[in-house]
């Protein structure tokens, strides 16, 4: 080979490299937020409204409008775009996914995974929703249990398997035996 077709071919590899280098991502800058009362914030008006001096400590957002209108709950995780979004003073909630506990106010010791989850709860206490849409309507009931199960595999999208909600009085309920097996065994 010659000089020309040397030099040549080395200039098409380094436009090659070049070339190659520009069409990965990059990483975004490192953007999380810590404050001195252990807040922990990612995304936009993450825990905007935050008052660590106040009470509002050991939150953790991760997520556009993820706690953004917290002010002195503690204790609270959000993940997921406006996941316990209007949370004021609510503590020990648990939010994974979008709008999950987003509207919660003032609830506490909820736990919401999966999209929708607990979405309109503003006052209840207690609660555990588990799957897309779970309890999606409770407002103020407190100590529920939901569960949906993921959709089934079927020519019909969106459709669910099963729902499977359990409260405690159902619980407690099925532990002693259902009221029909109780009357015809003399117990009561």
């Amino acid at each position: 080979m010659t000089y020309f077709n040397l030099r040549s071919v080395s200039i098409v590899i380094a436009g090659l490299v070049i070339t190659a280098q520009s069409t990965h991502a990059t990483q975004p800058p490192d953007v999380v937020n810590s404050d001195s009362y252990s807040n922990t914030a990612s995304g936009t008006n993450a825990l905007l409204n935050v008052q660590g001096g106040s009470g509002g400590t050991l939150n953790s957002a991760f997520g556009a409008n993820a706690l953004q209108y917290n002010t002195t709950g503690y204790d609270n995780t959000a993940v997921g775009n406006a996941a316990l979004q209007m949370n004021t003073t609510g503590y020990w909630n648990t939010a994974i996914g979008d709008g999950a506990l987003g509207a919660n106010t003032t609830g506490f010791a909820n736990t919401a995974t999966g999209t929708s989850s607990l979405v309109a709860n503003t006052t209840g206490t207690g609660n555990t929703a588990t799957g897309i849409n779970s309890l999606f309507s409770n407002t103020s009931g407190s100590a529920n249990t939901a569960v949906v199960l993921a959709p089934a595999i079927s020519s019909r999208r969106g459709r669910c398997a099963a729902i499977a909600p359990v409260t405690n009085h159902v619980a407690a309920n099925t532990r002693q035996g259902s009221p029909s097996r109780r009357a015809r065994s003399g117990r009561s």
